[in-house]
């Protein structure tokens, strides 16, 4: 399991992803798939692994990769992770929709960004692989969840986010 205390990239984006994913990583699964429920990826999954971290070059590299099991299913979900800095581009959407999802149906793109707005522009893309949340969404949930929780690990965690 990834230390979340210890990361080691300089990029903001790359400490955002990596941080978001090692929660992800370290809460338990319910709580981790809640997360991620308002974006429109469905709960009752039974573990998440993380596949990848932080890409690195390519331009269909997206920021993150991790996976979702349950019995009968499962789901890859690649993460790009947007900030103001560093603002939703669509053609690397594009790309990542045509390198990373192919034709799948159990591949799924999960954008998360500063700014609600960006939400009218993947949806203008048409394509049901996309799911979208804001970093503010996730802060709310992750309150919500740690009054929720019985673990204190669990609510640690979420109360860091």
């Amino acid at each position: 399991m990834t230390n979340i205390f210890l990361n080691s990239y300089e990029q903001r984006e790359n400490k955002l992803t990596y941080n978001f994913l090692a929660l992800l990583e370290h809460l338990d699964v319910r709580l981790a798939t809640e997360i991620l429920v308002p974006s429109g990826i469905p709960p009752g999954f039974e573990r998440l692994r993380i596949e990848n971290f932080v890409y690195s070059g390519g331009k269909a590299n997206p920021d993150g990769c991790f996976l979702l099991d349950r019995p009968g299913s499962s789901l890859t979900v690649f993460f790009e992770n947007k900030t103001p800095r560093r603002p939703l581009d669509i053609e690397q959407i594009r790309r990542h929709i045509r390198v990373r999802l192919n034709d799948s149906p159990d591949r799924r793109l999960l954008v998360i960004t500063a700014d609600g707005e960006d939400r009218k522009e993947l949806a203008a893309l048409g394509d049901s692989r996309i799911h979208f949340l804001t970093w503010h969404q996730i802060a709310a949930s992750a309150e919500r969840l740690a009054r929720e929780a019985t673990d204190s690990k669990d609510q640690f965690l979420l109360r860091r986010l």
